[in-house]
């Protein structure tokens, strides 16, 4: 089984860079830099997995949790993708129900250990 993934930040460079990495280690991976429409995106492309900028124009990672969570089913699996600090992260988790967080700044193996565990339920 394929996992997909969406990633969604206004940084393009995220983005590419999270695609590449994600692609590489087998993951079907849609990326948005939009958070307008996201939620229709996130539905037709059905992701097992959705990676959140928190510091999104327009719409804010936190904000977009609670949108996800009340209109998408199955709902899929919640990390934020952010350069704040843990602290800061682990209070956003806590406040809106995400299923956790990954920092940016960490690099890419951080990045697939991370999703790796959440996919597998680790």
């Amino acid at each position: 089984m394929t996992y997909k993934v969406f990633v969604l930040d206004d940084e393009e460079t995220s983005c590419q860079l999270a695609k590449q990495a994600l692609t590489k280690a087998g993951y079907e991976v849609m990326v948005q830099t939009k958070a307008i429409g996201a939620t229709n995106a996130i539905r037709g492309f059905a992701p097992h997995l959705v990676l959140l900028d928190v510091m999104m124009p327009a719409l804010s990672g936190d904000n977009l949790v609670e949108i996800i969570a009340k209109t998408i089913r199955p709902r899929p699996k919640l990390l934020f993708y952010s350069n704040k600090s843990d602290n800061e992260l682990k209070e956003l988790v806590e406040k809106s129900g995400a299923d956790g967080f990954i920092c940016k700044v960490d690099g890419p193996a951080s990045l697939i250990r991370a999703v790796n565990a959440v996919l597998s339920g680790t």
